[in-house]
């Protein structure tokens, strides 16, 4: 929730730098750039004295929620620390949960 009305392409997200980055060489940085952009089409970068990554925040939101209504802010699911044991109901080491779910 913002304090005032805005423009949702105006609201932005991502770093800005307090001091100044050393630019890589161009044969690195122009490939890496281009694809940052090619999955964030209108992010705008800066490199030098006043550094920054910026992106509009409806780019990278995972969730927007658009509504009249108070949102619900608690999430629908606890989190717990083995995974495997809530959903399975079995305690698992790493290797067998890479194992059970595809990844080793």
């Amino acid at each position: 929730r913002f304090k005032q009305e805005l423009a949702l392409p105006d609201v932005q997200t991502g770093q800005e730098f307090c001091q100044p980055i050393k630019q890589p060489s161009a044969f690195i940085a122009k490939p890496l750039v281009r694809f940052f952009r090619f999955l964030a089409p209108q992010l705008q970068v800066s490199v030098g004295t006043q550094s920054f990554l910026l992106s509009p925040l409806a780019q990278t939101a995972q969730v927007i929620h658009v509504s009249d209504a108070e949102p619900d802010l608690q999430p629908d699911t606890e989190v717990h620390e083995n995974f495997a044991e809530v959903v399975l109901g079995t305690p698992m080491t790493h290797l067998q949960r890479k194992k059970h779910f595809g990844l080793g």
